[in-house]
């Protein structure tokens, strides 16, 4: 009889590198309830750029994984998982999609949240036309100030 003599039992599903790294306090990740992939989602998706790519991602955790609040790593190792394309600096496209597009907004410890003007560029897609509409919906009109000195 062998030393260990006790009965052994099925060890648990082996967590993907993602599904760890996402594991924390604010984490309430509903993984076995989805119907869709990362990488499905990125498929049927279809982002342009890495910009689109990122947000898609966020939309991605916030609503398939529960998790409404992530840091830019969280996306990075989700993106890997999806076997989508490495992006070039993610840090740097978060930071832009927060200051240009306003689709990203701060969530507090260093955290990032997709805004609803995020979630809106996400339903657009996969077609380019209504994103192209999206973007033109979103320009403002900016009110020019003259370069000279106001008339006396």
């Amino acid at each position: 009889m062998p030393l260990d003599a006790t009965p052994k039992t099925p060890s648990q599903p082996q967590q993907t590198p993602a599904r760890a790294a996402l594991s924390g306090p604010n984490a309430t990740i509903a993984t076995t309830t989805n119907k869709q992939t990362a990488k499905e989602f990125l498929s049927e998706k279809n982002p342009v750029n890495e910009t689109q790519q990122l947000i898609c991602l966020a939309y991605y955790l916030t609503n398939f994984m529960g998790k409404p609040k992530f840091k830019t790593k969280d996306l990075r190792v989700l993106n890997a998982e999806a076997g989508g394309a490495r992006f070039s600096n993610p840090s740097m496209t978060a930071a832009n999609a927060e200051r240009q597009g306003k689709l990203l907004s701060p969530g507090g410890d260093g955290q990032k949240q997709i805004t609803r003007h995020g979630e809106d560029l996400v339903k657009a897609l996969p077609d380019q036309e209504a994103v192209k509409q999206f973007w033109r919906e979103r320009r403002k009109s900016r009110k020019r100030r003259s370069s000279k000195a106001p008339a006396k």
